[in-house]
């Protein structure tokens, strides 16, 4: 098929009567029974094409996403580039991944002798996509990939202003081969979620706030629907005395300003070692002088700027900015203090805290104070910031770089605390599209469990649990003539001698 599709697809995926929620879920469960059957080389052939049709159209990519505060090339780095590379780490590494595999003898009970046991990744059946609007092609769309290649159905619910990347994604499955009942999109609305939700599906991944979270939960908890929640950050970056500060003031920049301030992993939190923190915020507000203004939505902004004002009544100081939504200059805030709610809350716009800690002890207090554990940078010698960095609570942190790292296609993004739950991308994001099976084989006809239990039950019991976990070899070979001597008889069914396996 070509990239532009025929009328007759686009009138099947998108109908322009409203089908019931119901015929919908019914039809992904339908085609997801053929496609789960499939082999995975031949689903993942599929993705492969996918990948070859977003690179041809990414121009048609830049338009399908409505975000006033993105440059036509920064869309490509953040959305296009990123997915592209999903599409390849899945067709190169999704077999090895998603393979069965068989469960060694090392570690089997002795009681357990006669058996095999074979571990399998199975689809979740349909699984319902929420979608963010701050990243509206990437973040769904690895996603969405990631639970086809396992198998599944899909239904995207894009987030705000999102439906026309959405639809882009699900024309491109469909041209690359999908099957149309396999991928389904949803209006935006609230409703049609919560219509998803009553028809029934098997698995939920929420890219979002904290409150939506928290709402998406308490309606799955009714059918103990399992998920994925992806939520909120108040990130945080520590620079140690050791780093490279023009490298550090770059980076607490460019994340600050990147989509606006609109990323879950831009930088809140600055904790810098009192010796360098004068010369590390002149830098970066010289930085900061470089970034034209950028645009904040408008009920993300009253919010910020309802927050910033509450510090500076709290004897925070602004050292430079204006939160203004249609033109904000990257405000940052010194001397705030970890209750302050500036340093605790999901800000969707260029604002970041320089923390008032003392040294780098009461630092990391104060850093695991925030509720958010989403992300985390480290800026210094390497040996010291991964010392660092292994003692901060957080699904992710990145030495001396700042968020752009999280978008290898090999990183796990988990997320801790009233950040979320569960992990999206990389192999593990790929394990969560599917349930674990295990297929538990008895070889042996020796089966004396099944036997009427009877008074001697106890004691033999005494003689394994002595034979096999005893302190020292005198009480295991107690044990074990212990077993000797009080073995049943063999019924007439049972071997003569226990095969060894």
């Amino acid at each position: 098929m070509t990239a532009a599709l025929s009328n007759a697809v686009l009138d099947t995926l998108f109908p322009e009567t409203e089908d019931p929620m119901q015929d919908v879920i019914d039809r992904a469960r339908a085609a997801q029974v053929g496609w789960g059957q499939r082999s995975l080389s031949d689903r993942l052939a599929r993705i492969a094409r996918f990948r070859r049709l977003l690179v041809d159209r990414a121009d048609e990519a830049l338009e399908s996403i409505e975000l006033p505060q993105r440059s036509p090339g920064e869309t490509i780095a953040a959305e296009v580039l990123p997915l592209a590379d999903a599409c390849r780490y899945m067709e190169l590494y999704a077999c090895r991944v998603l393979q069965t595999r068989a469960v060694g003898r090392r570690g089997r009970p002795l009681w357990c002798a006669g058996t095999r046991i074979r571990i399998s990744r199975e689809p979740h059946g349909v699984v319902l996509i929420l979608g963010p609007s701050n990243y509206p092609l990437m973040l769904p769309g690895v996603q969405l990939l990631q639970a086809l290649a396992a198998g599944n159905a899909v239904l995207l619910k894009p987030g705000r202003r999102s439906s026309s990347a959405a639809r882009l994604l699900l024309e491109l499955c469909i041209a690359a081969g999908i099957p149309t009942d396999l991928v389904a999109l949803l209006p935006e609305e609230l409703g049609a979620y919560r219509a998803a939700l009553a028809a029934g599906v098997d698995f939920v991944t929420l890219t979002g706030s904290s409150s939506t979270g928290r709402r998406v939960l308490a309606d799955l908890s009714e059918t103990l629907t399992p998920a994925v929640m992806e939520l909120s950050g108040c990130d945080a970056v520590f620079v140690m005395a050791s780093a490279n500060l023009d490298i550090a003031a770059r980076a607490v920049a460019f994340g600050l300003m990147l989509n606006g301030g609109a990323t879950c992993l831009s930088p809140r939190r600055l904790f810098i070692a009192p010796e360098i923190r004068q010369d590390f915020v002149a830098r970066l507000v010289r930085r900061l002088q470089d970034f034209a203004p950028t645009v904040v939505e408008a009920g993300a902004a009253a919010r910020v700027i309802q927050t910033i004002d509450s510090a500076l009544a709290e004897a925070a100081v602004r050292l430079c900015g204006e939160p203004s939504p249609s033109a904000w200059q990257a405000v940052v805030l010194d001397n705030v203090q970890p209750e302050m709610p500036v340093a605790r809350s999901d800000l969707f716009a260029p604002v970041t805290c320089v923390m008032a800690s003392r040294d780098l002890e009461e630092a990391v207090e104060w850093y695991h104070r925030c509720p958010y554990q989403l992300g985390a940078s480290v800026f210094g010698a390497p040996d010291e910031a991964a010392t660092l960095a292994d003692r901060l609570r957080a699904g992710s942190v990145v030495i001396n770089d700042l968020i752009a790292p999280t978008a290898d296609p090999r990183a796990p993004f988990p997320a801790w605390g009233e950040s979320g739950y569960g992990v999206t991308r990389g192999a593990e994001g790929l394990l969560a599209m599917t349930r674990v099976k295990a297929t538990i084989e008895q070889r042996s006809r020796w089966l004396p469990h099944l036997d009427v239990p009877g008074a001697p039950d106890l004691q033999q019991m005494r003689h394994l649990l002595q034979f096999t976990h005893g302190s020292d070899w005198l009480i295991r070979i107690r044990g074990l003539w212990g077993l000797i001597k009080s073995r049943k008889p063999q019924s007439a069914t049972s071997p003569e001698t226990v095969r060894k396996v």
